[in-house]
């Protein structure tokens, strides 16, 4: 689990061709400025927006950093 500020976001409901995603992509760059990717499918991102904080597990991913929401239990 790691902690990480979201400095900016940004939402994207289609791919770069136009098509819609199932769901909305969602790109963060964290405090540190690593650029961080999520596939919200269920909206439990909803809510998130700039200057918050958030736990979730980082994946590294060849270049790329993608985010993970724990299961609550």
């Amino acid at each position: 689990m790691e902690k990480i500020e979201i400095r900016k976001i940004a939402r994207y409901t289609k791919k770069a061709d136009g098509t819609p995603y199932d769901g909305m992509r969602i790109s963060i760059e964290d405090q540190t400025g690593r650029r961080l990717s999520y596939f919200d499918k269920y909206g439990k991102a909803k809510d998130w927006a700039e200057g918050m904080t958030i736990e979730v597990e980082v994946k590294k991913n060849g270049d790329y950093f993608n985010i993970e929401i724990p299961k609550r239990e």
